[in-house]
């Protein structure tokens, strides 16, 4: 007896630890809703530290062809602080406008483990992605071509909102978007980045960088005078918007567009600087497309198939089992 009672005293007293058991990532699914999909992970092995949650759309994770996007749960959140002792573990995800058509639409959201102990699908998923077509303000402005598309990294998936032919012929026609974007920075060390738009220089903020999918890599040092003298841009949209109709374009506001003469035609509004006020709508477009026309929609019915779904789809199912 005393030697059993020997051996647990070593046990006990000795320092022996027995291992400590992986434990999987935990969290929740909050909502899928029109702006975002949001929730929170943890993983209780690292308590402190940040980990991946993976979201699938329209079917979980290894369903051939389901969208999915890889996102960070490091969002701080004070409802965490208390609940779960660490507060950096909110993640949110943009809701794809390609969704927004009225129909109900599965999201799934998993937790992966630091240590590949299993990627646990999390509380509350999979919800339910409900949202129609909002209405939308302002002007469209034609893509030309897939080199745009592929250099403004826009995505047929998170980008383009199916939305209804009447309410698209509510947006007035603008100048044709740019073929890519073009990012300067004065010359005087001034930290400001710009886009330039046809002339006109729009603020871009570190959130519109992310958002738009902005390479800070190709800003380009301009001097500091020729920016001052270009017309100042409406900040762009909060993220990026396209919609077909008959053609595929840009939802955005009017700017401030000085047209040269060469080309601004005789319904030129570039007197005295030209260009739009508010109240201004751009000038009519001098070709447009009507749905069912043998006006290029081959190009777009071929470009949503071949292009799909573009943004950061990894090869998550690999990585999920």
């Amino acid at each position: 007896m005393k030697r059993k009672l020997g051996i647990c005293c070593f046990f006990a007293v000795g320092g022996f630890t027995l291992p400590t058991m992986a434990v999987q990532p935990i969290g929740y699914l909050d909502s899928a809703g029109c702006d975002v999909v949001a929730g929170w992970s943890q993983d209780p092995d690292i308590p402190d530290a940040p980990i991946d949650v993976h979201v699938y759309f329209t079917g979980p994770a290894g369903t051939p062809g389901a969208p999915a996007i890889a996102t960070t749960a490091n969002v701080h959140r004070d409802d965490l602080c208390g609940a779960i002792g660490s507060c950096a573990h909110g993640y949110f995800a943009p809701s794809p406008f390609s969704l927004h058509d009225g129909a109900p639409h599965d999201v799934y959201a998993y937790g992966i483990d630091n240590a590949n102990e299993g990627n646990p699908q999390l509380g509350n998923s999979p919800r339910t992605l409900q949202c129609s077509p909002a209405p939308q303000s302002g002007i469209r402005r034609k893509i030309d071509g897939v080199s745009p598309l592929e250099a403004w990294r826009f995505s047929t998936f998170w980008d383009v909102l199916p939305l209804p032919s009447a309410d698209a012929d509510q947006l007035a026609e603008g100048m044709e978007f740019p073929d890519k974007p073009m990012l300067m920075q004065a010359d005087d060390g001034t930290p400001d980045v710009y886009l330039v738009d046809h002339g006109v220089r729009r603020l871009i903020t570190m959130n519109d960088a992310t958002t738009w999918r902005f390479d800070l890599g190709s800003i380009e040092k301009m001097p500091a005078a020729d920016i001052q003298s270009m017309p100042l841009g409406t900040a762009l949209r909060p993220r990026p918007m396209l919609l077909i109709h008959g053609g595929l374009y840009v939802v955005d506001d009017p700017q401030p567009f000085v047209i040269p003469p060469e080309t601004s035609g005789s319904s030129s509004s570039s007197t005295g600087g030209g260009g739009f006020s508010p109240d201004d709508q751009p000038p009519a477009p001098t070709c447009s497309f009507k749905p069912g026309k043998a006006s290029g929609n081959w190009f777009y019915v071929t470009m949503m198939g071949v292009i799909g779904f573009t943004f950061r789809k990894r090869s998550l199912q690999t990585s999920k089992r």
